[in-house]
């Protein structure tokens, strides 16, 4: 286990490394002869990935994204797919977010598959704030999934599944702000939208609407901005597709 791979973005408070600005969730398989956050991830990938039985990577939704704590998988019918299903679901999240092949590159999800291993990640709100839920969601679900694999005695403690989604999950690909201004959402986390409906509004400092954020498909909201200061081009929602109750 590592508490904390990314040390200079940790230590800074950023999510991109000071030291070359990259994104140490973008660079996986790594480089050996890149540059740190590059190693970083050549270093995870050969010494933890590889030899694993299974992975577990803890996310949340940084500084300005509110996501639900959720569990992810890539989804597929091979044996992989089967596995990484079978882990998500016993980690006991009340949200399982599922993506079709292939995951977007330099993840370590991407780079777990690959290789062959089973993966599973988690989301949760972010904001720069351990969430009590969110640490209690996580420690259980580790502990869960170590009782699926048979390295630990006991019951698995299993939430009911409210929501079981579908999309790409590429979080680098959601819908964003052609202005600058104040953004207040008209919607909240997991609410079910239609195509074209009103997501929210971005505002200038006198109240006037200076865009209106729209739902481009029908589906559940899954991220929401939550910095509500914005400039063009960030990131305010996304919107994925669901597949039962």
């Amino acid at each position: 286990m590592v508490p904390i791979c990314n040390v200079p973005a940790y230590e800074s408070v950023l999510r991109s490394s000071p030291i070359d600005g990259l994104n140490l969730a973008r660079v996986f398989p790594g480089d050996p002869n890149g540059t740190i956050t590059q190693r970083i991830a050549y270093w995870i990938t050969q010494k933890l990935i590889k030899p694993a039985d299974f992975v577990i990577d803890l996310h949340s939704g940084g500084v300005t994204a509110e996501i639900p704590s959720l569990i992810g998988f890539t989804h597929s019918d091979d044996e992989l797919g089967r596995r990484s299903r079978a882990g998500a679901l016993a980690f006991g999240a009340s949200v399982v977010w599922e993506h079709p092949p292939p995951m977007p590159s330099g993840r370590t999800l991407s780079a777990a598959t690959d290789l062959g291993v089973p993966a599973i990640y988690t989301e949760a709100g972010g904001g720069g704030y351990a969430h009590p839920s969110d640490v209690n969601c996580f420690t259980t679900g580790v502990i869960n999934v170590m009782k699926h694999l048979d390295m630990l005695d006991g019951q698995s403690q299993i939430q009911p599944v409210t929501h079981h989604l579908s999309g790409d999950g590429n979080m680098d690909s959601v819908i964003s702000t052609p202005a600058a201004g104040y953004f207040r959402s008209d919607v909240a986390l997991l609410d079910e939208v239609s195509p074209g409906q009103r997501l929210g509004t971005v505002r200038d400092p006198f109240g006037e609407v200076v865009a209106e954020i729209m739902a481009e498909s029908a589906g559940v909201v899954i991220m929401l901005r939550r910095i509500h200061r914005v400039h063009v081009g960030d990131n305010l929602a996304h919107v994925t597709g669901r597949l039962s109750n």
